[in-house]
């Protein structure tokens, strides 16, 4: 159906595009300790961007053989679509060649995904009986294609593993709460998610009380992941920078890090879900440092934001069935530092390790602020970690944070959606206590 709908709207279109988009995922969930759900879905749709007199118009379906009202509809929107900015890619010379697909997971059966549900539920039992285990396990097979009137022509089949889970524990008063996740294009070990389950609820067990004060903080991967991934990540996406809204929009070039970061979109790493070969407008991948050695490198874009900045697209149009394009990353890897993380922890004299936080994003974000609860902190005291803190703020700015570490880990921790974050040992940030 593809070839059919290319063809139909190159007849009324001065430019065609048709992105298709085919999966099928078997999700298992368990709640409260019991098998919630097991079941298999399928989806397969188009979308079709068109330029029609120098403005873009869209339509997507997942009905099949609707390819005339496809093209009438997109046809109908152009009529008050925004300007048409950028050209569509031809063919690209080459690309990148990245393993994808692992027939290990493929091949996984619904008993099996069960199985592996089951064990994590298991082993989070025995450790903390008392526990309510939320548990999900998902593997999907997908294939992208693209085609478009400048002779563009490609395609890449993935699969997915994901595995995540969550325990609750109620005592007295207390509500213990931890969970934790990954995804991979490859197998994974239940073991994985488990154990890091069951070592933050160890930590946990016992609350104890911290200054309200500035502090050396000590954020695991997820922790930072859920602080300041966004408003990190927001300072080098194209549209913002286009809009001189980040702090780094006239920073290229500059050194704004600390010169021991440095951080890569990189779509080219072997079983990442954050790696493909082109993105979703046909533009190749890369291996692109946003960041190195504290120097501001590079920014993401897309088509459009590509063409309104003068610049190259990098390889980050995404979108979904039913949307179009917009900047965004393929996997964000912050490069290792050279310090282990017993020795990170023991350097620090009175401070806070943060693995969860809530609303964090409250401030301003573009700006790099940052202000929400710790909902998972352990505190640091001597160099031990000596137990769970409870009403705690953290808050600070992202920027000037970057400017003040203290150390970061010589061990780089895949997560999901590709990221792979050491733990990260800020000089202070302000801590705030009821």
């Amino acid at each position: 159906m593809i070839e059919k709908i290319l063809e139909l709207a190159s007849r009324v279109a001065q430019d065609a595009e048709v992105f298709e988009v085919e999966s099928e995922e078997t999700p298992v969930q368990f709640e409260n300790n019991k098998l919630k759900s097991a079941s298999t879905r399928s989806v397969k749709g188009y979308a079709l961007r068109i330029i029609k007199d120098g403005k873009i118009g869209f339509s997507s379906t997942t009905k099949p053989d609707a390819a005339e009202d496809l093209v009438r509809f997109a046809v109908e929107t152009a009529e008050f679509g925004q300007k048409a900015v950028f050209e569509l890619p031809s063919q690209p010379e080459s690309l990148p060649k990245i393993n994808l697909y692992d027939a290990a997971v493929a091949n996984l059966t619904v008993e099996e995904l069960v199985a592996t549900g089951q064990e994590i539920v298991d082993a989070i039992k025995q450790a903390e009986p008392d526990a309510q285990c939320s548990v999900e396990v998902e593997k999907a097979i997908g294939r992208r294609r693209l085609v478009n009137t400048q002779g563009l022509d490609v395609t890449y089949t993935a699969t997915y593993y994901g595995m995540g889970g969550g325990m609750e524990v109620i005592r007295g008063t207390d509500m213990l709460q931890v969970w934790d996740g990954r995804d991979s294009r490859s197998k994974l070990e239940a073991a994985e998610v488990a154990s890091k389950i069951i070592a933050m609820a160890k930590l946990g067990r016992n609350v104890v009380p911290i200054d309200t004060r500035e502090m050396p903080v000590l954020f695991t991967p997820k922790g930072f992941a859920m602080t300041f991934d966004m408003p990190l990540l927001m300072a080098f996406n194209g549209k913002e920078v286009l809009q001189g809204a980040t702090p780094v929009s006239d920073k290229l070039g500059k050194q704004e890090f600390d010169p021991r970061v440095s951080i890569y979109d990189d779509a080219t790493q072997d079983f990442s879900t954050g790696a493909r070969p082109f993105d979703d407008e046909g533009v190749p991948t890369s291996r692109m440092p946003l960041v190195e050695k504290g120097v501001v490198k590079n920014f993401i874009y897309d088509l459009e934001s590509a063409a309104k900045a003068g610049k190259s697209p990098t390889g980050n149009g995404q979108r979904g069935l039913s949307s179009l394009p917009n900047p965004n990353y393929n996997a964000i890897i912050f490069e290792p530092g050279d310090a282990s993380l017993e020795e990170m922890i023991k350097g620090v004299k009175y401070g806070l390790l943060i693995d969860q936080t809530l609303g964090a994003w409250s401030g301003n974000v573009r700006g790099g602020s940052i202000s929400g609860n710790v909902h998972f902190g352990i505190k640091i005291e001597n160099g031990e970690l000596v137990g769970r803190v409870k009403d705690v703020m953290v808050s600070g700015n992202v920027f000037e944070a970057f400017k003040r570490i203290d150390a970061i880990e010589n061990k780089c921790h895949p997560m999901h959606s590709g990221l792979c974050i050491p733990h990260i040992l800020f000089s202070n940030l302000s801590i705030a206590t009821q």
